[in-house]
């Protein structure tokens, strides 16, 4: 059409293994030729300063009007040999998780895989030193682990041009970490990621819990009454968070389904009971009444917060942390959303036309039975109440089996053992608990007694006391009925 190109195209983009080395994409400018429609050459004479084989590019453009060319295939060459020897270089990923930093998730619990990741490129070639690249990670100022990184072969690269990765499980705290390399070259050029200081990361902490509260009503669901009457009855929906490091919630939210679908107003907040213990350790609630009749389904989900969040991230002449940590001594949740430095005395050395914006800063999701769908209520209209004799209480399964109303108190448990309840009478029931990453903790078959209940003394096969944490249970029978759920230790 006789368009010319847009400003900065066509672009050639050199790579060794298959990244691009600086200054690349490189334009191109117009070198000789008549008419566009026919076709012009472009050019660009450079001098490649690396000594490599593994050298590779491809050609792009877009016209005046913005419509990209496709791009030409990958071309392998040249060969440059001659070169100085360059410092490898360790650089953020780019991608997914890992754009600015090189970890991935940033907070987790004791049983989340943090996953490390960091690009190694030398641009002669040189692999790694063998041990290389190190992960260094530190807690509370000091190296509590040293890991060496392998290549990730799932990604485009080679050794001397990819991806390098490391996982850890870790213990609740606030770490830091940083990443450094030696090339394996008799010259033993040395490089680190950050390039001064560490990164900030990850957050670990104990997973708040969810549990039903235990009370008349409320023994193996978050609901009571089960069953009523169309803008007539007030349901009552209650729940126990716990947080094993005092964290209190962010949230508690109650999500309540029709057909699989919320209904208006979900979720909905579930406010604190004062009489039932303390924010971190205590009973939420909601009332909730339906305007219209049919099976409801509910969950209920909460989060914790860990610390704050502030801006500006420089705040006068007292630092950061300073003044972090005395606005979470303060503790007080209200304490969230815009203020100038008059109303936040810590504050006090900003300007009066600063503004300072306090958030909370997220923790993990809670855990738990609560947060596991359940069926319930059931809602009729005063016409459908009037002709039915009964109506059935709704199952906490969505799947109706012998062990319906199977469930395990107190959960969590400070005491050392747990009580598997509403268990058939008199029966072989096989109980396998698992811990949060799926490895089989304990295993055993026993009868259940005339109440129906089994006691588990929270340790494992080899009769030793399992660790505070999250724990997954299965119970079956031999005839194919089946219970899982979660429970929580607390030592």
């Amino acid at each position: 059409e006789g368009n010319v190109p847009y400003t900065g195209y066509p672009k050639v983009h050199i790579l060794i293994g298959g990244v691009d080395i600086p200054r690349s994409p490189i334009i191109l400018p117009y070198h000789d030729g008549g008419n566009i429609s026919s076709g012009r050459v472009y050019s660009n004479p450079l001098i490649l300063g690396y000594n490599n084989s593994n050298y590779s590019y491809y050609f792009e453009a877009m016209d005046i009007y913005r419509k990209m060319a496709t791009p030409t295939s990958t071309n392998y060459g040249p060969v440059v040999t001659g070169g100085a020897n360059w410092r490898p270089q360790l650089l953020w990923v780019g991608t997914g998780g890992y754009v600015s930093d090189g970890l991935e998730p940033e907070m987790g619990t004791t049983g989340t895989i943090f996953t490390f990741k960091v690009r190694y490129r030398d641009l002669n070639n040189d692999l790694p030193k063998p041990g290389y690249p190190l992960l260094h990670v530190k807690k509370n100022g000091s190296e509590v682990a040293t890991l060496t990184m392998t290549w990730f072969n799932g990604e485009i690269g080679t050794q001397s041009c990819g991806i390098y990765m490391a996982t850890k499980t870790l213990q609740t705290g606030s770490y830091r970490y940083w990443i450094d390399a030696y090339e394996n070259n008799p010259a033993n050029l040395y490089v680190k990621l950050p390039a001064t200081g560490d990164k900030s990361g990850p957050v670990v902490t104990n997973a708040p819990i969810l549990t039903w509260t235990g009370e008349s009503g409320f023994e193996s669901d978050g609901i009571n009454p089960d069953y009523g009457t169309v803008n007539s009855t007030s349901f009552t929906y209650k729940v126990r968070y716990y947080d094993a490091d005092g964290n209190l919630p962010k949230y508690v939210h109650l999500w309540i389904y029709k057909d699989g679908k919320r209904i208006f107003g979900s979720p909905f907040p579930m406010g604190f009971v004062p009489t039932s213990g303390n924010l971190a350790d205590g009973d939420y609630y909601a009332n909730i009444s339906f305007t219209e009749s049919g099976t409801y389904t509910y969950l209920i989900e909460a989060k914790e917060k860990l610390g704050i969040n502030l801006n500006p991230l420089e705040i006068g002449s007292e630092s950061l942390s300073a003044k972090t940590a005395t606005l979470e001594a303060i503790g007080d949740p209200s304490l969230v959303g815009e203020f100038s430095p008059s109303q936040v005395d810590i504050f006090g050395d900003l300007g009066e036309d600063e503004l300072i914006m306090v958030s909370w800063a997220d923790g993990v999701s809670a855990v738990g039975p609560a947060t596991l769908e359940m069926v319930g209520p059931i809602v009729k209209t005063e016409q459908q109440q009037n002709t039915e004799i009964k109506l059935p209480p709704p199952t906490p399964q969505i799947q109706i089996t012998d062990f319906q109303s199977v469930y395990c108190y107190p959960n969590p448990t400070k005491k050392g053992e747990i009580t598997f309840a509403n268990l058939p009478q008199n029966r072989l029931i096989k109980i396998r608990i698992f811990n949060i990453v799926g490895e089989l903790v304990y295993e055993e078959e026993r009868e259940s007694n005339s109440a129906g209940k089994i006691t588990w003394t929270c340790r494992n096969s080899a009769n030793e006391r399992v660790a505070s944490g999250i724990y997954i249970y299965i119970l079956t029978d031999r005839i194919g009925n089946m219970k899982r759920g979660k429970l929580g230790v607390i030592r």
